[in-house]
């Protein structure tokens, strides 16, 4: 039997994937070697564009007197976005991502854009929501 607080255990996997599902087909066509993902580091080689999508830590909302489920969080994702082109590509990654997250609800919140080197450009904002054990993020 599943665990009542398993959706919240398993929300940046969700959202990730939900995300990677809205937007991935569309970046594929200007970026082929586009990679979404919520893992933090790679064994391998660096691939640009990639989209790093990860999950603040959360606030719990609305508990309950006896407290033994998670009824809702205040969830904040990181959306980094980093190319080895320009900080206009970033942009245009970026602006995808964002529609994908505002379609679900999120509010947005850019951060400035840095440049790591000549060759590498870094573009960062996080979205934030309240989030409960029932909603349906689409």
């Amino acid at each position: 039997m599943a665990n009542a607080n398993d959706w919240a255990t398993d929300l940046e996997n969700t959202v990730t994937a939900l995300v990677k599902a809205k937007t991935l087909t569309q970046l594929k066509k200007t970026y082929p070697k586009i990679v979404i993902t919520n893992e933090g580091e790679n064994s391998g080689q660096a691939v640009f564009p990639t989209v790093y999508i990860h999950l603040l830590p959360a606030v719990e909302q609305g508990q309950t007197l006896d407290g033994q489920t998670i009824n809702a969080l205040l969830a904040t994702f990181q959306v980094d976005v980093t190319t080895n082109t320009s900080k206009s590509d970033c942009r245009k990654v970026m602006a995808v991502i964002t529609d994908a997250f505002k379609t679900m609800r999120f509010q947005g919140n850019a951060m400035p854009e840095l440049s790591i080197s000549n060759k590498v450009h870094k573009s960062t904002a996080r979205f934030r929501r309240l989030i409960g054990a029932n909603d349906r993020l689409m």
